[in-house]
């Protein structure tokens, strides 16, 4: 995906079940978080406890903390080259 031409450097995704009823046979408070990079694809499984309110929270935290460390870690890769 680009923007303005330049390819973007993180892209993050996230589905999941906030509740409060199951859905596709899947609880409420399942959650995952796609991460990609240059550094490849990966994917975080969160089972979060919680009304719908406090699963979104965690989720979107969860997903901000992912994007830094991934940031982070592409940062780290380009300094040591």
């Amino acid at each position: 995906c680009a923007v303005g031409g330049r390819p973007a450097d993180l892209g993050l995704a996230t589905t999941g079940v906030a509740g409060p009823d199951p859905q596709g046979g899947h609880p409420p408070g399942l959650v995952y978080i796609g991460v990609a990079s240059s550094r490849g694809t990966r994917a975080v499984e969160l089972r979060v406890k919680g009304d719908r309110a406090a699963v979104r929270r965690s989720a979107v935290a969860r997903a901000v903390g992912e994007a830094l460390a991934e940031l982070d870690a592409l940062d780290s890769a380009s300094v040591a080259h």
